[in-house]
């Protein structure tokens, strides 16, 4: 197991390249815990695997066979790994434990049971979901108080009435 800036080291590449390809689940990246948050750690196999995708893009990883009716070996769909069970279980558990799968899983969690188009007060990310107004734009126009918005714990933005809302995308 390799830290961020070993791993980094290894592939040849910097520690935001690497941090790059995480958020892109081009690599997994196991958290474990460090003295005083979550450390990014890395299997040395996958670290490899990446090198070599990166020196040579065209050609397949070892253990990666091409499909027999595919002939540009290029193409995503012709690379089969050789054992796909396996493959599956090895990816789905390192998927779970990556800071996307967090992120995914976090996301699918319905913090309330009460659906977003039926909520009567949204936060901005919220209130960017149901308006298609981008997160940025609310909040200038709550900061211009061109919408009402309550103010939060901590004096953040808070929530806004869905009335309001719908208000203020009628004046638009």
């Amino acid at each position: 197991m390799l830290t961020l800036i070993e791993a980094a080291a290894h592939v040849g590449i910097s520690t935001r390249t690497l941090e790059r390809y995480v958020k892109a689940a081009r690599i997994a990246v196991i958290w474990t815990k460090g003295k005083t948050r979550e450390v990014m750690t890395f299997n040395e196999s996958d670290l490899d695997a990446l090198k070599h995708e990166l020196e040579h893009p065209n050609k397949p990883a070892q253990g990666v066979l091409l499909a027999p009716e595919q002939s540009n070996p290029s193409s995503a769909l012709a690379q089969v790994p050789t054992n796909t069970d396996h493959a599956m279980t090895v990816f789905v558990e390192r998927f779970s434990e990556s800071l996307i799968g967090k992120m995914l899983a976090d996301t699918l969690k319905e913090r309330s049971g009460v659906p977003l188009e039926q909520k009567l007060t949204l936060s901005l990310p919220e209130a960017a979901k149901v308006s298609g107004i981008s997160v940025e734009k609310l909040r200038a126009a709550v900061k211009a108080k061109k919408l009402k918005a309550v103010k939060g714990i901590g004096g953040g933005y808070g929530k806004v009435k869905r009335a309001d809302l719908d208000d203020y995308i009628k004046k638009l």
